[in-house]
């Protein structure tokens, strides 16, 4: 695995200034891949969902992975070491749940960091000087707010000063770091990420879980540097509590009927009622349905009215720049 090793000049606390070739020197020639397609050592990410979906146990998925350098929900991985967070959970469950994976009590290429740092600057402080010692290929916090208690997550400047240190440290050690943290209740934005744009923007990858009707996880991707993808299924292991990436596709999960659905939703800027919106779109109601639960959960699409006569559910799009092109 290649190393970018430290490099002073990375620093959120000042700007410098050096010739172009020097900075093109100093570069490798590509980023490395942790996750074939979806991680890439040197930036962040960000894990979210919301409660009791499944963010934790998928992250101890990518942890195992990592280690073992068995493939992550079907992509090849780079193995290395991994520094591991878990700042929300019972230590037991964690413990627990890392056996079942297959780690080894015995692991030496895992890590983990625990306790509370008394402030923002003291967590990332002390999370430099742990990834300095250990050199990890992957960190994983969980959650941001246990991390590094950000006072407003709404505040885009106090979101921006606590990742640009994170940013820093990733590609000064060349290592990956993934946040977990959550989704907002009822977020009027379009990524549904709690907190500022800041966050948002700050991070180079985006995985996002949503429970839909049925006994699968709907897991999608945003990505800054490579096509991003929606409409995953994933399988929750019964007695390893492993995610894996389902063998069928959800027809319920159909990236193609969600976006039939908001483009139909965009036509009527005002609402819709669900019978018209049902004839309108086609094909198997059930799957239409399953697709209006989905985009309300994502908190796509708004919904009034109690679905009763004389009192109709009507449906519209939340965001109108969401809308997707067929």
């Amino acid at each position: 695995m290649s190393k970018l090793g430290r490099n002073d000049d990375i620093s959120p606390d000042h700007l410098t200034m050096k010739p172009y070739r020097l900075f093109v020197n100093e570069l490798p020639d590509e980023l490395g891949p942790l996750v074939e397609g979806l991680l890439d050592l040197g930036t962040l990410s960000l894990l979210v969902a919301r409660p009791k979906v499944g963010k934790s146990l998928l992250s101890r998925t990518l942890v195992a992975s990592i280690i073992t350098g068995e493939p992550f929900l079907g992509k090849s991985v780079v193995s290395g070491r991994v520094l591991y967070a878990p700042l929300e959970e019972h230590p037991i469950k964690v413990a627990s749940h890392l056996r079942s994976l297959g780690v080894s009590d015995q692991e030496e290429n895992l890590a983990i960091l625990t306790g509370k740092a008394v402030s923002t600057s003291a967590a990332m402080s002390e999370l430099e000087t742990a990834i300095a010692h250990y050199k990890p290929a992957l960190v994983v916090i969980d959650t941001l707010g246990r991390f590094c208690g950000i006072r407003d997550v709404n505040d885009y400047s106090q979101t921006t000063d606590a990742f640009s240190p994170l940013i820093a440290i990733a590609q000064s050690y060349n290592c990956h770091i993934l946040i977990v943290h959550h989704l907002s209740k009822g977020s009027s934005s379009s990524d549904g990420i709690l907190g500022s744009t800041g966050i948002f923007g700050s991070v180079d990858s985006v995985i996002k879980l949503n429970k839909p009707p049925g006994n699968f996880v709907q897991m999608s991707t945003t990505q800054r540097y490579r096509e991003s993808e929606e409409g995953i299924a994933l399988a929750l292991d019964p007695d390893t509590l492993r995610f894996t990436r389902s063998q069928g596709d959800l027809p319920l999960s159909s990236t193609k009927l969600i976006a039939e659905v908001k483009l139909e939703l965009a036509k009527y800027p005002g609402g819709i009622d669900r019978e018209a919106l049902l004839e309108k779109v086609g094909g198997r109601r059930n799957y239409v349905v399953d697709a209006l639960k989905i985009l309300l959960e994502r908190d796509e699409i708004l919904k009034t009215g109690a679905g009763i006569r004389g009192d109709p559910s009507v449906y519209k799009l939340r965001d109108s720049e969401s809308v997707p092109t067929l």
